[in-house]
This record gives structure tokens, sequence and C-alpha cells, in this order.
């Protein structure tokens, strides 16, 4: 009877079985990790192969029949890759203008006055359309429908162990701008109300606006000691505030400012018209702001009292260029500017944290010759 009994492997098998399952020196076989590298190997390779037949063919499909050198392959329209869109509302507004079809122009939407470039903005600015630009806090809301423009804070710090806030009321502040606008929504004829940024160069220091196919238009910029609007001859230069006069209006003043009121002043609001040569000051009732007004050429102005109260505590306040009084219209825009002289003239502020910051101010007649001196550099 033969050795190799029923059951039993022949030389020949045991040497393809021991290829296939080596054992170690305990006799543990190690086929099943060989089996495992193998399959991982061959897995890999397919799916490469896979990839790389699918894409051709993708390619081919998608790709037209002249071959564009593979700089030049649009990863969407030549090889059908997905896109991503963006909602309306996440992309940039329609208050970037010109900048928004310019190739290769990325857009500062990440600057310091997004605010005023913002969709709000777009549509209809109120007072979340607001920047700080140091010390002013700006925003570009309408104070009365008709008018468009910049509103002027001057906002005190407000601190605590867990907040740091500016803090104003928007009744004190100084708007300047225009008037014969229509908004976005209404059906009256007239200047369009909207604005957008100007065209030229983008600057991380601050931003240009326009209104009405520059009607009258603005820069807005870090640091600026004057709120400033240049107007062309299709628009009335207007200055407003929420406040009425807590005393006369003082045209070209040279000395220093004090308020007066006297029984015949120079501009009796609703009644007549006077010629202004480079400045004029505002004493605000309630916020207790003077503000001085300046003028790049001669013009004539008035003032009214839009709301019609009597009482001098609910008055509101606005003055109204009327004419040009240069020779030479055409020689020159006119250019308004406004900036905060006194924010705590007689010591009688809604707001006393205003009267404190100008106790520690060293000299107040010397920062308004400061204002007069420069108030015609642009």
């Amino acid at each position: 009877m033969s050795s190799e009994g029923y059951g039993s492997i022949s030389r020949d098998e045991s040497e393809t079985a021991a290829l296939i399952a080596p054992t170690t020196a305990d006799g543990d076989a190690k086929g099943s990790g060989v089996c495992s590298r193998r399959n991982l190997i061959l897995g890999t390779l397919l799916a490469i192969l896979v990839v790389v037949i699918g894409g051709r063919a993708i390619f081919r499909n998608n790709s037209s029949s002249t071959t564009k050198p593979s700089f030049q392959i649009s990863p969407i329209g030549d090889m059908g890759m997905l896109s991503v869109q963006r909602n309306d509302d996440a992309l940039p507004s329609s208050v970037w203008g010109n900048h928004l079809h310019q190739e290769g122009h990325p857009l500062p939407t990440n600057s310091w006055y997004l605010n005023l470039v913002s969709h709000r903005a777009a549509y209809k600015p109120d007072d979340q359309t607001r920047v700080y630009t140091v010390p002013y806090i700006i925003d570009t809301a309408s104070p009365y429908p008709g008018m468009e423009g910049l509103r002027v804070h001057w906002p005190i710090v407000q601190a605590s162990d867990r907040t740091v806030q500016m803090v104003d009321d928007y009744k004190n502040v100084l708007c300047l701008g225009a008037e014969g606008f229509v908004g976005s929504d209404s059906d009256d004829t007239g200047i369009d109300g909207s604005y957008k940024v100007k065209d030229g160069p983008l600057s991380p220091l601050g931003v240009g606006l326009e209104w009405g196919d520059s009607t009258m238009s603005t820069n807005i910029i870090r640091g600026m000691p004057y709120a400033s609007m240049e107007y062309n001859n299709t628009a009335v230069p207007t200055i407003y505030s929420y406040n009425g006069l807590s005393s006369d209006i003082q045209i070209d003043r040279d000395s220093p400012f004090e308020p007066e009121t006297s029984e015949q002043p120079k501009v009796v609001c609703g009644e007549n018209v006077v010629s202004v040569e480079r400045h004029l000051h505002l004493h605000i009732e309630g916020s207790d702001f003077t503000w001085m007004v300046f003028f790049s050429k001669p013009v004539k102005v008035s003032c009214t009292t839009p709301n019609g109260e009597t009482n001098p505590l609910l008055q509101d306040f606005k003055l109204s260029v009327l004419d040009n009084d240069d020779e030479d219209e055409e020689s020159s825009s006119l250019v308004i500017r406004v900036a905060l002289m006194n924010q705590c003239t007689t010591g009688h502020s809604t707001i006393q944290e205003h009267c404190m910051e100008k106790n520690a101010q060293p000299d107040q007649e010397g920062y308004e010759r400061l204002l007069k001196a420069h108030a015609h550099v642009l």
C-alpha cells in the first residue's frame, strides 16, 4: 500500500501550497496578509485606470474639435467640472459701479469702509451704512426725502470692563449734501439718489463716492478733519441739522468765535439771502456744537426751518446755496467742507461727555485757526 494514502499531499502539491501559504516558525499561515496586500495593489491600479479612462472620455466629449494647450483649458467649460455660484446677496453690490467689470481688478471687499458699499447701501442707505473715519462717524442715510449726501457724527467713547463703544445722538449730526434727488423706489422725476464708487484707483485709506452721475462727489478718508462735498451746477448744495440754531450765524468771522444773539442778525431764516466769501459758523441748539462751513469760492446762501416749528428747542435747520458769486462759473466746481470746531460751546450740551473732551483740549482758538488755515487743502 502506497505511503501516499487518502488525504495526503504530494511533493509538488506541497510546494505549491507553501507558495500560497508560507508558515512561520510557529506554523501559522501568512497567506491572508499576502492576499490583502496584493488585492490593495490591484485595486489601486484599477482605480487609477478608471480615472484616467473616464477623464479622457469627459475631455473628448466636452472639448472642441480644436485641441487647446493645457493652460487654456477651462475646468468648467472644457472638462465639465462643477462650478460654484454665489447668491446675489453674496456678490459685490452695484455700488462698486464700473469697478465690477474690470478684469484682473480685485475689489477690497474686506476694507474698513465695507458698510458704505454694501447691498444695504445700494438699495436704501440708513444708519447702518456707516464707518468710523476717526474722529467722525460718517453714514449715507438720507435725512429727509429729496436730500442725499453724508451725515457727520461726532461720537464719544463709552467703555466698560467688557465693551468699548462709540456713542452718539443721531439728532446731533450735521448733514452735508444736496436736494433734488429721488430714490430708486420712487416714481418721481429727478436726479438718481443712489451713489457709486468713483472711477480710478482704489486706496486702502478711503473710498470716493459720487451721486447722480457726478452731480456731487466726496472722498471718505481715514483721519479726515473735514467732511467734504464737490458739486456741479445741477445740484442744490444743502446743509441740514435736526436741531435748530442756538445763536446767530456768523459770516466770514476772522476773530475767535463767540456765540452772539442780536436783534438784527445778518441771516434771518426764511427772510433774506446773504453772500459768503469764505466760511461761516453754525452754533446748534441741543448738541451745543459749533460747526465751521467752508466754501471754495464766494456763494449766496439762505436758511429755512423746514418743520415750521416756532419753539427754538423743536426747530430744525436747513442752509441752501442758491447762487455762485464767482464771475467765471465754469472755472471750477464748488467744494463745501464742514468741520466740528467746538463740541461744547456754552457748556449746555445734551451729552456732557462732550464738555469733558473740550476741557481736555488745551488751545481751542489755535484749533480754530488751523481749520481756517488749511480748509483750502484738498
